[in-house]
């Protein structure tokens, strides 16, 4: 029988519910109706090393018009197509102690206007330079309420303008700063985002829930799940140092949520509105690491069909992110997925045979053999015993019809299954199936 396979990361606060776990894999529906499946699982991006900065601790990246900004500890450089910075002389205030102490660029179209350590900075071009701004027009039409400000720092005068749309409000040339469509407001300065039309923000009311919520048209509608908000609102949990940025790739847009003190990463799929879970893979203690990017840049014009470039807070690198990189600047990627409950009426059921029907041969030599490991949980979800986990390969190199096949796989009443991949290579889970029999008796 084939069993569900493709889906978000959904654990419920009582895992005998659902214990489901989807960790740097994506859903992704099928445009046909006629295949035999009607959902897959896609493995994230790769990273590949683009340019390693000094100070290293990386607070904002911004692109626009074939180039690209970074604000780093108290330094702004623009990094060229061909990954080489270029610091401005001037420095720009940090917040010392703080992590990932993020950082703001606007431009409008002439200018940038960068917020940092609680200052204002503009850059005409030589380097950031303090600003001082004069209020002096505000005009309302249809609606629309548009403030103006002059800025003057010596030697330079030009306009800057923050739109009030309904209760958003937009900076510049378009990016979103200020959003107040949520009663009760958001939880982290720098969650709230521009995502596509859209924005999406983590709110938090007076009674002190964490909760995701993306505006249509000017109505905020929830787009977290209960297994989301029971962890955000877990006690001791900080979402208040959380940063998100949105990017758009393969035809999925993606809102990605860090929550540094936590070192969690959460994404929400805005295509499929589903959620699931990204990490980095340390391979010498064999244990999920931070995810590294924590801000996000496009190029379009670098490249064909451009570049994303993203920033890891704590090492100084910019990474090209890719859906044609299958490993982290050579470190390997661990996808792991954890099925939704097997069970009949609670009575045994035997299994006999387990079939995972996935896109095999497909590492590129030198690399080896990408592991393919099955494990479960006997225990309705709460624990997966070490010591279970069976591995096998996903073929050698133009090998595509390698079959990954475990048999004799013992009995339980509920069992919820769990798929680890670990290598260099392109990865997608396509289906799943098991052979079982169940017990005549309960």
């Amino acid at each position: 029988m084939r069993i569900s396979l493709a889906g978000p990361s959904y654990a419920a606060k009582s895992v005998v519910a659902a214990a489901q776990e989807t960790i740097n894999w994506y859903p992704e529906t099928l445009g046909v109706g006629d295949e035999p499946r009607k959902q897959v699982l896609v493995g994230r991006p790769g990273l590949k090393l683009f340019a390693t900065l000094t100070p290293a601790k990386i607070r904002c990246l911004w692109a626009g018009g074939g180039r690209l900004f970074c604000i780093h500890g108290n330094k702004q450089s623009e990094i060229n197509s061909a990954g080489v910075p270029t610091a401005a002389s001037q420095t720009v205030a940090a917040t010392a102690g703080v992590s990932p102490d993020p950082a703001q660029i606007f431009s409008n179209g002439h200018q940038l206007m960068i917020v940092s350590g609680g200052l204002v900075y503009v850059d005409n071009g030589t380097g950031p330079e303090p600003a001082r701004f004069s209020l002096f027009g505000l005009v309302d039409t249809d609606g629309t309420t548009t403030v103006y400000w002059t800025e003057t720092t010596p030697g330079t005068s030009d306009i800057f303008t923050a739109q009030m749309v309904g209760q958003t409000m937009r900076i510049g040339d378009g990016d979103y700063l200020v959003t107040s469509f949520i009663n009760g407001g958001s939880v982290a300065t720098y969650a709230p985002c521009s995502v596509g039309t859209t924005v999406c923000a983590l709110a938090g009311g007076a009674e002190g829930q964490t909760v995701a919520y993306q505006a249509q048209g000017l109505q905020p509608q929830r787009i977290s799940t209960f297994a989301q908000e029971q962890q955000w609102n877990a006690p001791g949990f900080n979402a208040r140092d959380a940063v998100s940025y949105p990017y758009l790739d393969a035809g999925h847009l993606f809102w990605v949520i860090n929550f540094w003190a936590e070192q969690q990463t959460w994404v929400y799929d805005v295509t499929e509105k589903l959620w699931h879970e990204r990490k980095a893979f340390n391979p010498a203690t064999h244990v999920f690491a931070r995810y590294q990017p924590w801000f996000h840049a496009f190029i379009p014009e670098w490249g064909a069909g451009g570049k994303h470039i993203v920033g890891d807070p704590s090492t100084g690198k910019l990474y090209e992110q890719s859906l044609n990189f299958y490993d982290d600047d050579g470190v390997v990627i661990q996808y792991l997925r954890a099925f939704p409950h097997l069970l009949d009426e609670d009575k045994y059921l035997f299994h006999h045979r387990f079939e995972l029907f996935m896109e095999t041969g497909t590492v590129v030599a030198p690399n080896p053999e990408m592991l393919v490991a099955l494990d479960w949980s006997s225990d309705r979800g709460h624990t997966f015993p070490t010591g279970r986990t069976v591995t096998q390969t996903s073929g050698l190199p133009g090998d595509y019809n390698k079959r990954i096949v475990w048999r004799r796989l013992g009995r339980s009443r509920d069992r919820v299954y769990r798929v680890g991949v670990q290598g260099r290579g392109k990865v997608a889970l396509v289906d799943a199936f098991l052979e079982a029999t169940p017990s005549e008796i309960a």
